[in-house]
């Protein structure tokens, strides 16, 4: 009779000890495996505001130095202008002025636009590449 009591107890506490440190392990695993993806994603992130950050620094240096070289043709139209003897001299004088201005203008828009469009490309990216190292990751779980 104690065999048989030992029999149905031994065994099936054994046999729940074996599936608790299964499921124990599984748990482990996947909880490994979603804290390096949970790192991996923000290392993306991170990458991306670098990315972002950079450009915004490139962008102020050309706004600067737009505005720099404004002030400095501004200062010397203004010389040219009161220095002129006709107001025909006086027009010629604003009208290169201002063609030159909008000239500059826009070249310096341009610029920044271009290296916003730039950074918006390269700052989605990473991420994008996690989404599709997501999704992959996804689809062979299946």
């Amino acid at each position: 009779m104690t065999k048989t009591v030992e029999d149905m107890t031994v065994a099936p506490l054994a046999a729940s000890k074996e599936a608790f440190k299964s499921g124990f392990d599984k748990i482990k695993l996947a909880s490994s495996a979603a804290s390096e993806h949970n790192k991996a994603n923000m290392e993306a992130m991170m990458e991306s505001s670098k990315i972002t950050f950079n450009s915004l620094q490139d962008a102020a240096a050309i706004s600067t130095g737009y505005l720099k070289s404004s002030s400095e043709k501004a200062g010397i139209a203004m010389k040219s202008l009161s220095s002129a003897k006709s107001i025909q001299e006086a027009v010629e004088v604003h009208a290169d002025y201002t063609r030159g201005a909008l000239d500059a203008y826009f070249g310096a828009f341009n610029k920044v636009a271009d290296v916003f469009l730039t950074a918006m490309k390269a700052s989605a990216k990473p991420i994008s590449d996690r989404a599709s190292a997501s999704w992959s990751s996804l689809q062979s779980a299946r």
